[in-house]
């Protein structure tokens, strides 16, 4: 009888081992954590006590207008019979017709103006950890915001985290996470305004005891807020094992606001100079040309600061963090006080690049230009140094004792009063002339 009890004690052992599955093991045995960022002492502590803080910071860069060329659906119906037939003295077969036909329609004219109070940069959102962490710990949900006390966010068309990318109208996942991914998307609502995606994600590895999980990788919302849509926010909300350090992308419209500070907007010129024949050979004098556009901006010296508010959720492991498995936590989800940081996210020389004028050495003046159509002169000013420079090289390189008239442009030096009256530059005074950053 006793020896039915054990073997009937020991197939019973067998099957209780079965049904139990292994833990997933492997993330750490045990974690210290050592942070002499501030305290040249080492201070040790055990890595279920340390919580770390978040920061986020943002920059901007450049980017060109998005602009599309129009096709011949753009013109009204008797327009479009007009360019028909226009395109169809134009081409040899019908298939010449069809292709010119799809062809975008492009403008004769060049611009203007230039006008630097809107702004179309990329934005680069960083999120970061900062001090001692538990290697299990992750951010589950961050939200940003970035706040333009003197501009405006007038919209924005495309964000882009490491998970998951926005487009007005179109949703992709740029990054999967796990072995094998299905995706289901809501498209964005109400964009450029706003957008949001939600991505579903079924993820199985190999591993001491599989895991299947249905599990969220990320949810992103875009958001433009406040009064005279002053703000921009970023909301994240992380999936299973997703942690939201890291950085987002998003490409805005920005135009400063006036009425909130950003000073008001000032009328000048920038001018360039046609002083060469299609061979590069300098032009003659009387064929020379001074062009002028139109240009918008601040007074210089004056960059585009932000606010960046960061409100963040840490997913701080207190026991159980030596597995992969995540059922065994335990979890103390702590939502931060929000941290704030000013930057400059649009630099000063962005916001007003400075320009370049010519420097007369006696009198300390600044060469003038009068255009046929104004009443008084403004300052010959250049969008580069080199512009400048090979402009009065090639005034030099002339050699004429007098210089007043560059086509129907009257450059020279102001006596004062009256304003439209310049007096004509000597060779003298440009060969001890010389060219400096500010017009």
């Amino acid at each position: 009888m006793s020896k039915l009890l054990a073997i009937l004690a020991a197939f019973l052992i067998v099957i209780l081992a079965g049904c139990s599955g292994d833990q997933i093991v492997g993330r750490y045995k045990t974690a210290i954590c050592e942070d002499d960022s501030t305290d040249s002492n080492h201070v040790q502590v055990d890595c279920s006590k340390a919580q770390p803080k978040a920061v986020a910071f943002a920059e901007s860069f450049a980017t060109s207008a998005n602009t599309t060329s129009p096709s011949i659906t753009a013109l009204s119906d008797r327009g479009q019979a007009a360019y028909i037939v226009a395109v169809a003295h134009e081409s040899k077969d019908i298939t010449s017709l069809q292709q010119n036909l799809a062809t975008p329609l492009k403008s004769a004219t060049t611009d203007t103006e230039i006008n630097r109070t809107v702004f179309h940069r990329t934005i680069v959102v960083t999120v970061r950890r900062d001090g001692a962490f538990n290697p299990a710990d992750r951010l589950e949900a961050t939200d940003v915001l970035i706040n333009l006390p003197n501009g405006r966010f007038d919209s924005w068309d495309t964000v882009a985290t490491a998970y998951t990318t926005i487009n007005a109208g179109s949703i992709t996942l740029t990054q999967t996470h796990g072995t094998t991914e299905g995706l289901t998307v809501g498209a964005p609502t109400g964009a450029p305004v706003s957008g949001s995606v939600n991505l579903a994600a079924s993820q199985s590895e190999a591993r001491a005891e599989t895991l299947n999980a249905s599990n969220q990788v990320e949810t992103l919302t875009v958001t433009v807020e406040g009064n005279n849509n002053h703000s921009l926010r970023i909301h994240r909300q992380g999936g299973y094992g997703i942690d939201l350090t890291g950085n987002t992308v998003v490409k805005v419209d920005i135009s400063l606001d006036p009425e909130n500070g950003s000073g008001n907007p000032e009328w000048s010129y920038l001018f360039s100079a046609k002083t060469q024949d299609s061979r590069g050979n300098p032009l003659p004098f009387q064929q020379a040309k001074l062009l002028s556009t139109k240009l918008i901006s601040l007074p210089p010296g004056k960059p585009l600061q932000a606010d960046v508010t960061l409100l963040y959720t840490l997913r701080h492991v207190l026991r159980g963090g030596s597995t992969y498995e995540e059922r065994d936590d335990d979890v103390l989800e702590h939502t931060f006080a929000p941290v704030k940081e000013t930057v400059n996210l649009i630099p000063s020389q962005d916001v007003s690049p400075p320009g370049f004028s010519f420097h007369l050495a006696k009198s300390n003046s600044i060469v003038m230009a009068l255009l046929p159509e104004r009443t008084r002169p403004n300052i010959l000013c250049f969008k580069s140094y080199s512009d400048a420079e090979e402009f009065f090289d090639y005034l030099k390189f002339i050699g004429s004792p007098e210089y007043r008239n560059i086509g129907r442009t009257t450059i020279g030096e102001s006596d004062g009063p009256p304003l439209n009256e310049l007096s004509p530059l000597t060779y003298s005074q440009l060969a001890n002339g010389h060219v400096e950053s500010g017009c």
